[in-house]
């Protein structure tokens, strides 16, 4: 008979890091969500959300750096507290920027993997 005590249960932290050309982007970006899709004879991609700027003032601060240029390589990792490991490798194909009225404005980062 299996039992389990829920005492025992550990509960971790997941935790992500994004870098751009070999440096870890700032925690000043507001990553709302992140996602990597790796398919069967499919070359890999991911994107990035991330909260950017106000269509009112015009000002976008994520967007206007360098960071997410198309062309940048990007390495993306994630694990448990320190304990990272790289699930994506890529360049930036696509920067955009969207918005719908009553929310905040978006950057959205679409990568490819490295052979493209």
């Amino acid at each position: 008979m299996l039992t389990r005590n829920i005492h025992e249960t550990v509960v971790d932290v997941v935790g992500f890091d994004i870098f751009s050309n070999g440096s870890e982007i700032e925690d000043s970006f507001a990553v709302e969500s992140l996602m990597v899709s790796k398919c069967v004879n499919k070359i890999a991609s991911s994107r990035l959300v991330l909260q950017d700027g106000s269509i009112a003032q015009e000002d976008f601060p994520s967007s206007n750096k360098d960071e997410f240029l198309p062309g940048n390589e990007f390495d993306i990792k994630i694990g448990y507290r320190d304990d990272r490991e790289t699930i994506f490798k890529g360049v930036v194909i696509k920067h955009s920027l969207k918005s719908h009225e009553g929310e905040s404005s978006k950057l959205i980062v679409e990568l490819k993997d490295i052979a493209v």
